[in-house]
């Protein structure tokens, strides 16, 4: 029965981590198009970046239920976010119209974010000890998917043209989020009667149990919900989508408004997202070793001083180091699953996922096209680098504040009814 189980959930990983990887690698593909759409479609930058609010609209959208959806049948996220993608993509490769580019960021929106619920929600579901190591693992192999289309895509784009690149991409990344959907057909451990995984011996599982904790709230999810904990870990999703997607939603024309063509972008893109995939491991790592504060505190310091020398120092230089800062930004896609489970406890750890990706789809919203209209009235990105590295410093209070002991035993105080009555 435990190889069985260990089996399964190694399967439902690698399933999760292929789906997420493709949808990324699509997120990176639109990116570039959308860009090379301003030429096609004769519109400014700043008109097209409003797809990005479509894309978090329907993100927002899938949020509302997304959780319960995977909770109760893990078939059907694969499934639509594959869906989604090949529909986004074909209408993004025919399109003469700036409003069928909206459309297709709402449905591709709300295809991804069931892409991401699942990976999170998967991965606490099935394993225990050493799920942040998974997770981290997981989202680095998502990154450097999308590090290695970066530039294939650009060269595509250059040499076969716009129309023959939209093909071939879309083929491809369909193809493989089929692949994964078939690895993926089933659902959270509790269906099979089986428990969570842990990487761990019992040894190492009593070792690392003081430095990175894990609560299993009683409370119901309604209950969690109303906890000032959950406002927090939300309030700090909002900032980090903010911060992020000022830079996600801009990349190419912030990093070319440091002096560098679009070629050299994309590298310098692909590197930052080389970056990334060794921060998500490195974190998870940090995380499972050193506990939560220590993991979370060290990139988000480090995503402030970053930033700001980035904008600082401009040029060439400040280019290649606001792409590095690709490294830190990794915790901001392994804070909901990590701080809430790590909190709560995977019990009611999908449901405040769905409700907090609301908070971080209104974020996402609006940063990018806001970013890209202050970019225009100032006329470069250097104010919006500030704005984004004092964004950050609020990110670094929020942790301060969420992974503090004080917080958890506030948790356990909230929580202590309803232990007695699961006892009972």
């Amino acid at each position: 029965m435990e190889k069985k189980n260990k089996l399964r959930a190694g399967r439902i990983c690698v399933g999760a981590t292929i789906n997420s990887l493709a949808a990324t690698s699509a997120f990176v593909v639109i990116a570039l198009m959308l860009y090379e759409l301003t030429g096609k479609l004769n519109v400014p930058y700043s008109t097209l970046s409003v797809a990005y609010t479509f894309a978090y609209a329907g993100m927002m959208l899938a949020s509302f239920f997304g959780g319960k959806i995977i909770t109760r049948n893990g078939r059907l996220g694969p499934v639509i976010s594959t869906s989604a993608a090949l529909f986004g993509l074909l209408s993004l490769t025919y399109t003469n119209s700036v409003w069928l580019v909206y459309v297709a960021a709402l449905v591709y929106g709300f295809g991804q974010v069931l892409t991401f619920f699942y990976m999170n929600i998967a991965i606490i579901s099935w394993y225990g000890v050493g799920q942040s190591t998974v997770l981290g693992v997981a989202q680095a192999a998502t990154t450097v998917g999308a590090a290695v289309v970066t530039p294939v895509v650009a060269s595509l784009l250059e040499s076969s043209g716009y129309t023959k690149a939209g093909i071939v991409l879309t083929a491809i990344i369909v193809v493989t989020m089929c692949v994964s959907t078939l690895l993926l057909c089933g659902d959270m451990p509790s269906k099979y009667g089986m428990s969570p995984v842990d990487l761990e011996s019992k040894k190492d599982k009593k070792a690392a149990a003081p430095k990175y904790e894990v609560y299993q709230a009683a409370m119901p999810s309604g209950r969690a919900l109303r906890t000032p904990v959950f406002f927090g870990v939300a309030l700090l999703g909002f900032c980090i989508s903010v911060g992020t997607n000022v830079y996600n939603s801009n990349q190419y024309p912030m990093l070319t408004s440091f002096g560098i063509d679009m070629m050299t972008a994309s590298k310098l893109v692909s590197l930052g997202l080389i970056c990334n995939a060794a921060g998500s491991i490195i974190i998870g790592w940090l995380t499972a070793r050193l506990g939560l504060r220590t993991g979370f505190l060290i990139p988000a310091i480090s995503l402030v001083v970053v930033f700001f020398l980035g904008f600082t120092i401009g040029g060439i230089p400040g280019a290649i180091l606001i792409a590095c800062s690709d490294l830190f930004f990794s915790y901001s896609k392994l804070r909901q699953g990590i701080i809430f489970n790590s909190l709560f406890g995977n019990k009611v750890s999908p449901d405040l996922i769905a409700w907090d990706s609301i908070a971080v789809c209104i974020a996402s919203m609006f940063a990018g096209p806001l970013a890209a209209l202050i970019s225009e009235k100032s006329g470069s990105y250097q104010l919006v680098g500030y704005i984004a590295t004092a964004i950050f410093a609020v990110c670094v209070l929020l942790l301060l504040y969420l992974t503090s002991d004080k917080t958890r035993e506030h948790i356990k105080e909230i929580d202590a009814p309803y232990k007695e009555k699961e006892q009972a």
